[in-house]
């Protein structure tokens, strides 16, 4: 629809190295490469419900959302290493900056917002507590 394009959320990126959509099959309800609609979160280190167009402004920095789903104590080393062969392939996009001036990374994860501790999440997938 024309309303989708003018709105924004018609935005759909083909795939290239950085919209991989050999794993379209984990995203089940999203399009890889597609803007997403809108949707309420609850921020986890402050709990404040905030909506998703609100940590993604247009300010000419990619958007990548990682989805990590429930983060149990037993999936933690797999959330680590998707960390870090997520920042070795953003490297490769940075010569111009550090990977915060070139992308903004946004994690969403599965939980109760009164027993998740966000400090657990990786680094590079909370780069500032409001994210």
């Amino acid at each position: 629809m024309s309303g989708d394009f003018i709105s924004g959320v018609g935005v759909h990126y083909e795939p290239y190295e950085i919209v991989n959509i050999k794993h379209q099959k984990c995203a089940r309800n999203l399009i890889i490469g597609k803007r997403m609609l809108p949707q309420r979160f609850v921020r986890a280190a402050d709990a404040r419900p905030v909506d998703i167009q609100d940590f993604l402004p247009a300010d000419i920095r990619w958007k990548i959302l990682v989805f990590l789903g429930t983060l149990a104590e037993s999936r933690l080393p797999r959330v680590e290493l998707l960390a870090k062969e997520l920042k070795n392939l953003l490297r490769k996009f940075t010569l111009y900056g550090p990977i915060p001036q070139m992308f903004d990374i946004i994690a969403i994860v599965v939980g109760n917002k009164s027993k998740f501790n966000y400090l657990i999440v990786p680094d590079l997938f909370r780069p500032h507590w409001s994210k």
